[in-house]
């Protein structure tokens, strides 16, 4: 098995084919009677702008010359003129900014479900974590980035157009008004085009050596602010640990050393901003000086009147900027660049955790006998390594195993594996025909919102009636959070460790799942409180196929067989899967251990006598 490509997204191509994709999945989707729509607007009012800017030069002109004979009637009628351009030019900006601000959000909107259907379809979102880590941030990725790729380009496009036209309705504006010149004995028809040219040639070619390196030193920049994040994040979420090992100091030089790189990255990216602000600020202070230096000889010979020198100065500074486009835009089409090659490259490896290859992955299929099969599996990393071996193995419907073996053997990999997370590897996992798997984590997953929510996800709140909710409560001995069903809380932080396992079980009584994969579901319980959950498969879910894995030897007691992982000779591999069988007289021995000699064996429902929570 190949190890995933480096996909660092940078070079044109994977930005283009990122930039491709997006357009057509907006243009060409289901919202593409609206991106037309608005797109038709932003331009439109683009073009009357450009309009609007060409009666504002010719109105200088007549100003101008109005001006210069003290023609009172002109100068009169060209003030009274004056608020209508105004009016109109305001129209035509003010609706070319809502359109394209309008056509960014919904731009933007598409491309960001659609980002996130391919990022939570497959399981990518837990497979990208085994590829890359968590450090790289996709949720990050994902909001920032796909914004600053997204609302620049909208910029930049409509600012191009807006720049082609431009030049196309001034150079002629240009041409005629700055006439001709003769420089060193040759005859130059319209050279102020020329030197309009020449200008923005020389201010593009200064920009480009001086901001090269601006584009990198962006996406270095971006990279180092989203791991501080992360590492922020990261302390926030493992607090109590933090501090109960007195991990302050510890913590502080890791950030100091996180932002540090910050700081240096920073750093860098100023130095190229610098130098490139210097020549933009120079572009800004020549450009409007160098018309008028040209036509002065002409206005001081009497060959151009103060109009035609103040119009053909407009005309060149709109001709100048527009063939400047390029170098008034280097830094914003740097910072696009830099942001867009982080969302090609999260793409990517969406798409290479999404879709992993057929000769890569173990296929999942149906089961002709209603029970599971394992054919000749392998687990691996997704590097090849291979963790599990050549697995031969039949579990019948509703019975109950335990995957046991030292650590590193690929227990927690060979039940993901059967969940249907873990994809790596080869062979066959054939499932019962529609089977509804279950996984319990050791620390389940509990969505901030009601507590019904929590207990009723992965469905939505109202997928099942109170009195039913109350019901699996009650058998999980949390009967005293059915009144809080509709409380809002973080309950990851309101729930002990023992109560969150407690609330996972009660979930799978609501599913009841045709296969339940535990995965240490049961470590922040004491003894009793393991015992009356496992006691569950007995009385409430006594069809379900149960496959666990855990370190307590007493888990071992609930299960009627054991699956048992052996390292090869080199260690590097399992060589074979065996099974051991277990006894449930012992597992009865336990119960009369617990609750007394002689004891029966109580409901699901009701406490051991003298039981107590005796949760962590």
């Amino acid at each position: 098995m190949a190890q995933p490509p480096k996909t660092d997204g940078r070079g044109a191509g994977p930005v283009a084919n990122l930039m491709s994709g997006f357009a057509q999945a907006f243009w060409r989707g289901p919202d593409r009677r609206k991106a037309w729509l608005l797109t038709a607007g932003a331009f439109g009012f683009e073009i009357a702008n450009i309009g609007m800017q060409l009666a504002v030069n010719y109105w200088n002109r007549s100003f101008f010359d109005a001006l210069d004979k003290r023609a009172s009637d002109a100068i009169w009628s060209a003030t009274i003129l004056f608020p209508v351009l105004a009016v109109l030019a305001g129209v035509a900006v003010v609706g070319a900014v809502m359109c394209k601000a309008l056509l960014q959000i919904q731009w933007r909107a598409r491309v960001t479900d659609e980002l996130s259907d391919r990022w939570l379809a497959n399981h990518a979102f837990y497979r990208l974590n085994v590829l890359q880590g968590a450090e790289m941030s996709p949720e990050h990725r994902i909001a920032e980035d796909v914004r600053l790729t997204i609302e620049p380009i909208v910029d930049l496009i409509i600012g191009f157009t807006n720049a082609v036209l431009t030049f196309v309705a001034f150079v002629g504006v240009l041409w005629v008004v700055g006439g001709s010149a003769m420089i060193g004995g040759v005859h130059i028809p319209g050279f102020m085009v020329f030197a309009a040219l020449a200008y923005a040639s020389v201010a593009g070619g200064a920009m480009l050596l001086a901001g090269a390196p601006y584009a990198q030193t962006v996406r270095d920049r971006n990279e180092a602010e989203a791991r501080f994040r992360f590492e922020l994040t990261r302390i926030r979420e493992n607090a109590e640990s933090i501090a109960m090992s007195s991990g302050r100091s510890g913590e502080r030089a890791r950030l100091s050393g996180y932002f540090g790189d910050v700081v240096s990255r920073w750093s860098r990216m100023t130095w190229v901003w610098g130098r490139m602000t210097w020549v933009a600020h120079t572009n800004n202070i020549v450009s409007p000086i160098v018309p008028l230096l040209l036509m002065a000889p002409k206005y001081l010979a009497g060959d151009a009147s103060l109009g035609t020198v103040m119009q053909a100065t407009a005309a060149f500074v709109s001709v100048q900027a527009a063939a400047g486009w390029f170098t008034a835009n280097f830094a914003k089409l740097s910072e696009w660049y830099a942001s867009a090659t982080r969302v090609a490259e999260i793409g990517a490896l969406i798409d290479l955790a999404g879709d992993v290859p057929e000769s890569q992955r173990i296929n999942i299929g149906t089961s002709p006998d209603g029970d599971l099969h394992l054919s000749d599996v392998s687990v691996a990393l997704y590097s090849g390594r291979a963790l599990v071996a050549d697995a031969e193995l039949k579990i019948k419907a509703g019975e109950m195993v335990m995957v046991v073996g030292e650590s590193g053997t690929g227990k927690s990999s060979l039940i993901r594996a059967i969940a249907g997370l873990w994809p790596w590897g080869s062979g066959r996992i054939l499932l019962p025909e529609g089977a509804r798997t279950h996984f319990l984590p050791q620390r389940p997953y509990l969505p901030n919102g009601t507590l019904e929510q929590a207990l009723s996800y992965p469905s939505p709140a109202g997928s099942y009636p109170r009195e039913e909710l109350s019901d699996v409560l009650q058998t999980c001995m949390l009967d005293h959070l059915a009144p809080r069903l509709g409380d809002t809380a973080a309950w990851d932080k309101e729930l002990s460790g023992g109560e969150q396992q407690r609330l996972a079980f009660a979930r799978m009584l609501l599913a009841q799942p045709t296969i339940a994969i535990l995965d240490e579901a049961t470590s922040a319980l004491d003894e009793i409180g393991q015992a009356q959950l496992m006691e569950l498969f007995r009385f409430r879910l006594s069809g379900t196929t149960v496959i666990s894995v855990a370190h307590r030897p007493s888990l071992g007691y609930y299960h009627s067989r054991h699956i048992v992982l052996r390292r090869d000779l080199n260690g590097a591999t399992v060589n074979a899967v065996t099974t051991e069988q277990g006894s449930f007289a012992r597992m009865r021995m336990a119960w009369a251990t617990l609750a007394g000699a002689g004891a029966p064996l109580p409901p699901a429902a009701t406490p051991l006598p003298g039981s107590t929570s005796g949760e962590k």
